[in-house]
């Protein structure tokens, strides 16, 4: 029961206890829909840069409907964690009650985040692929976007390949890839345009904060899961079919899809968003390559909190200060 003084916390191992990933996955398809309705509030993200690599953001969002929750994710991102056997990233999700504004819920929100990024992706590809065995993923950043993908490659098994390829600019990174994902030694490559030429699938989930793809190795028309936004050049972007979570969020920060439009002066070359797509609105011209840019849209990671909480009370998870906010 939410009150004004009790305070329940969620831990990591809870959250990943408490998740039904169909339930979720469900969860983000419904979201995705009612943010096309109109039925979500979703403020710019706020974004926190301490310096010119590390970053934190904040993402506030309201989802209507029978959901019905607000709250903020509140992500940092630094690169430099990975040599010091840390995450990347790492978050916490705040839920606030609808009536009184007080916070009622806080998550470790690093899974929840992971999960949604790779789980959006996948529902994406799973809408594409339609049943049709990929010849091969190519994987782009061997981090934990691109582990969280592979879960749900497992968890779901509804795209089909038994074929990878994987390049990191760490080359130890990539070894601990295949490894943690049960691949295949010769997973590995060492060249990037091998990946991106030889791939139906790709997915870029790297760290960088520039384009660094210049040359367009996508003549065999691949899918693309543009998740680390900033990996491909303008030019590239503007001769493939686009696809984006919300036109707004994603032209923003310097992402491809931002630099296209600084070099076009219009989006004309953003042929809908995601929520068209899955609901059968949008023909896709299968004979581009068809580049997916999901900025990461807070209603998601608000929606599936949500549903994460509601099974806590169920389940007697998480640990409650009843007295938090008393006087």
């Amino acid at each position: 029961m939410i009150t004004q003084t009790n305070l329940l916390i969620i831990k990591n191992q809870d959250v990943r206890e408490l998740m039904d990933f169909e339930k979720a996955k469900q969860i983000i398809l419904d979201t995705y829909i009612l943010h096309e309705k109109q039925q979500t509030i979703l403020p710019n993200s706020i974004f926190l840069k301490p310096d010119n690599r590390n970053r934190i953001i904040g993402l506030p969002a309201y989802v209507k409907g029978e959901v019905d929750a607000l709250g903020i994710k509140w992500v940092a991102s630094f690169p430099g964690n990975v040599n010091n056997n840390l995450h990347r990233a790492s978050a916490i999700i705040i839920l606030n009650d609808i009536k009184t504004g007080y916070p009622y819920c806080v998550f470790e929100g690093t899974y929840i985040s992971f999960f949604r990024t790779s789980c959006g992706a996948y529902l994406v590809a799973e809408k594409l692929f339609q049943g049709r065995k990929i010849n091969q993923i190519g994987i782009v950043g061997a981090g934990d976007i691109a582990n969280s993908f592979l879960e749900c490659f497992r968890i779901f098994n509804s795209l089909q390949s038994d074929k990878f390829k994987v390049y990191d600019i760490n080359p130890e990174q990539s070894k601990k890839f295949i490894k943690k994902n049960h691949l295949l030694p010769e997973s590995i490559s060492d060249n990037i345009e091998d990946v991106l030429q030889s791939s139906d699938l790709i997915i870029f989930a790297t760290t960088a904060g520039a384009p660094h793809v210049f040359r367009n190795y996508f003549s065999h028309n691949p899918v693309i899961l543009n998740i680390s936004l900033r990996d491909i050049a303008s030019d590239i972007i503007m001769s493939s079919f686009n696809i984006v979570d919300d036109i707004d969020h994603i032209n923003k920060e310097n992402t491809s899809i931002n630099l296209t439009y600084k070099d076009a002066g219009n989006l004309n070359f953003i042929k809908g968003t995601i929520a068209q797509l899955l609901l059968n609105e949008l023909a896709v011209d299968a004979n581009k390559p068809i580049i997916i840019s999901p900025f990461g849209l807070g209603i998601l990671d608000i929606a599936i909190a949500k549903y994460i909480y509601e099974m806590a009370i169920i389940k007697s998870k998480g640990l409650n200060i009843d007295d938090f906010f008393s006087e």
